[in-house]
């Protein structure tokens, strides 16, 4: 059978002299929208007010690095060290954000909707309680809880307060904190991490999972290319690259102006 000739798109429109993403006509964009904007009408087709744009760039923030010694950064700066093109070198760290890493943000906004399901005929902390049981019974990890570094994330406050002043500290943010507290009552210090902010704060906004990872990625990249670009001018090709044998030489804490 022939495939089909004729496909659709709903997500721009080109001809010659024009431009249209979403409805909008490109030179309308450039003039007037930010960039975050115009990912966020690309991702859900239609323009964030204020408020969501504020938050959504919070979370973009959030994730744009943590460190060199990430699995997505070891892989972006492996590939560097070999001399390989940028782009490869961005495709190895982008490659390496799976289930444990990055990835469990999707996994988390599908538990969280799970949750705020089941609570919708009670109360959060019950929902958060009855689930939590579920899960540990069934041994199954939760995602977006827990962290290799920090016992309580740093990121996941001042994204908490930023929700807050925004106005999206819905039911995804409470039943993402009550579900902390339901671990920490069953001897499970396994705080909220940023992966599991992102998760509540991106159904608050109304993004489906299948965006969830792909939003990560976004965020990420620009550290990957850092990384990248540093390990290409800075160290010595096909180095033995020690994952905890680094040592921080940059700017020492500094207010912002």
């Amino acid at each position: 059978m022939s495939a089909e000739k004729e496909w659709y798109t709903g997500i721009t429109d080109v001809a010659p002299n024009r431009i249209v993403i979403r409805g909008y006509r490109l030179e309308d964009l450039v003039r007037s929208v930010t960039f975050t904007e115009a990912a966020v009408l690309l991702l859900k087709g239609e323009l964030p007010g204020p408020h969501e744009r504020e938050l959504f760039d919070a979370v973009l923030v959030s994730a744009v690095d943590h460190g060199a010694s990430p699995p997505s950064t070891l892989a972006a700066r492996t590939v560097a060290s070999t001399g390989g093109a940028l782009n490869a070198s961005l495709a190895a760290g982008l490659l390496s954000i799976n289930s444990y890493h990055g990835g469990a943000v999707e996994n988390c906004m599908r538990f969280l909707q799970e949750a705020v399901s089941s609570g919708e005929h009670g109360g959060t902390e019950e929902a958060a309680d009855k689930i939590v049981q579920k899960y540990l019974e069934a041994k199954k990890r939760i995602p977006g809880y827990g962290h290799r570094m920090h016992k309580a994330d740093p990121r996941v406050k001042v994204l908490k307060e930023k929700a807050e002043k925004l106005g999206f500290a819905g039911p995804f943010v409470r039943m993402a904190l009550a579900v902390e507290t339901a671990l920490s009552r069953r001897g499970k210090e396994l705080p909220l991490n940023v992966d599991g902010m992102m998760a509540a704060l991106l159904c608050e906004m109304g993004y489906p999972p299948e965006l969830a990872n792909a939003i990560f990625m976004f965020a990420r990249l620009p550290g990957l290319i850092a990384h990248s670009v540093e390990e290409r001018v800075r160290q010595r090709p096909m180095r033995r690259i020690d994952p905890t044998g680094f040592r921080y030489d940059g700017p020492a804490v500094r207010d912002l102006p």
